[in-house]
């Protein structure tokens, strides 16, 4: 008994290539966006993280004294965990009957007799800059007298130790905003004298500058209370003091500034271009001091947008977007910082005009043949032509017309690979900015395609 063997239907060959190539683009897409997926974390590690570069130290290493081009940097002393008082030690008869006129705190193992010193401290409530004078002695003609004005102090600071602060003193502590006027004046025995301002450390600090005037210069000077003749209670030296232990000996005739650092005398080199030169009123130009370089590095750009002298902004940013809203020539300045207030300066050249615009009329005259005009004919009907459809791609049938489909799905097949090929680039150089958790549903949904792909060839 034979069996009947079931016999090959043509009828059906088109529909299976049609599913074929159906399943064949499903495949190719979900292997794109799959393959598309998968190159951003080839490329980049999971535990990558961008670097960043760290700020200022607390301790205040960046910061530097400079007097007559000179450079010298100090670091503070202390580890932020004590206030600038308990350092400081600050006593006198009225607040302790032991306490004589002196610091007491550790800064009292850093005096030296007959100098008058300017330090940084690194404390529980920020940078402080601290100013003592003179050391511990019983001898005799042992005073001394000091006057400093200091500018460009921090406005949220404060002058938390006076030394003296009495009922009476002799000393005299002028201070407000950003400015102090302060009078030193102390006799002979086992005492010092000094004041810490705290508050430093700001990202934005300006320049502090400290003007001095010791023994002579000082109105105080020569001091009722003194024993000995002027000349044995003077102070001798001025030194800026680095927790490294090093000690810069001063000018005591010239003023001091202390700033950020580093010791630099190198200026940076400033370079500004525009992304056009020639615009119309309210259109942005960007202008890009980037190729701006220095030998360590540059803190911030000055934007001078009219070339009037006026600083309009400062940014930490090399480009500057902006608009200008009345025609003529500008010469946009930028002046270029670096972290030692080193400068340099470089300008480009704009023209700003109005467009204008001109408006033209054309006319057009049609005018008869004269063979038109002899035959009384309508030459519209002389042209005439019997078209004749052509049968589509899809028209045939059997065996023809399933290849005649197949053709056109190729097309299809083709086209559209095609573009999922450039939505796969696109989707590629898009993945690597997004977070771990959308690319894993990117990845879900190419599992999704390729599931809907057999479900496709099932049916």
């Amino acid at each position: 008994m034979s069996r009947d063997r079931p016999r090959f239907r043509p009828d059906l060959q088109p529909r299976y290539r049609a599913r074929a190539r159906s399943f064949a683009v499903v495949c190719l897409l979900s292997a794109l966006v799959v393959s598309s997926i998968a190159l951003p974390f080839a490329a980049t590690p999971a535990t990558a993280q961008q670097s960043g570069t760290p700020g200022a130290e607390a301790n205040g290493t960046d910061i530097v004294v400079r007097q007559n081009g000179q450079c010298y940097p100090i670091s503070a002393f202390g580890n932020g965990s004590r206030s600038i008082e308990d350092f400081y030690g600050y006593r006198n008869p009225s607040m302790e009957p032991s306490g004589w006129y002196r610091a007491y705190g550790e800064l009292q193992g850093l005096l030296r007799e007959d100098t008058s010193q300017v330090l940084l401290y690194n404390g529980s409530e920020g940078l402080s800059l601290v100013f003592v004078h003179d050391g511990v002695s019983n001898t005799s003609g042992s005073g001394g007298t000091v006057v400093m004005n200091v500018s460009g102090l921090p406005a949220e600071g404060n002058w938390s130790v006076q030394d003296d602060d009495y009922r009476g003193q002799d000393d005299v502590f002028e201070v407000g905003g950003s400015r102090a006027h302060v009078e030193w004046v102390w006799n002979e025995g086992n005492r010092s004298d000094g004041a810490a301002f705290v508050g430093l450390g700001r990202e934005n600090r300006e320049e502090i500058t400290v003007d001095p005037a010791f023994n002579e210069q000082s109105p105080r000077y020569p001091f009722e209370k003194w024993e000995g003749s002027p000349e044995s209670n003077e102070i001798d030296s001025w030194v800026a003091r680095s927790a490294n232990g090093t000690s810069y000996e001063l000018a005591m005739d010239e003023s001091i500034t202390i700033t950020r650092g580093p010791c630099d005398g190198e200026a940076p080199s400033a370079a500004l271009t525009a992304s056009t030169t020639a615009l119309t009123p309210g259109a942005e130009v960007t202008l890009n001091a980037s190729g701006s370089t220095d030998n360590d590095a540059i803190s911030a750009y000055r934007w001078d947008l009219d070339s009037d002298g006026t600083i309009e902004t400062e940014t930490n940013d090399s480009t500057l977007a902006t608009t200008y809203d009345s025609s003529g020539a500008y010469d946009p300045r930028v002046t270029v910082v670096d972290r030692a207030n080193n400068t340099a300066n470089a300008s480009v050249s704009l023209q700003v005009e109005a467009e204008t615009t001109t408006t033209t009329s054309t006319t057009t005259t049609a005018t008869a043949t004269s063979e038109d005009t002899a035959t009384g004919t309508d030459s519209s009907d002389t042209d005439r032509t019997t078209e004749t459809a052509a049968p589509t791609s899809g028209s045939g049938s059997g065996e023809d017309g399933g290849d005649a489909g197949g053709s056109g799905v190729s097309g299809g097949v083709d086209a559209a690979i095609e573009r999922a090929s450039a939505l796969a680039d696109r989707a590629s150089g898009e993945l690597n900015g997004m977070e771990r958790g959308n690319l894993i549903g990117l990845a879900v949904l190419g599992v999704a395609l390729v599931a809907i792909g057999l479900v496709v060839l099932r049916r």
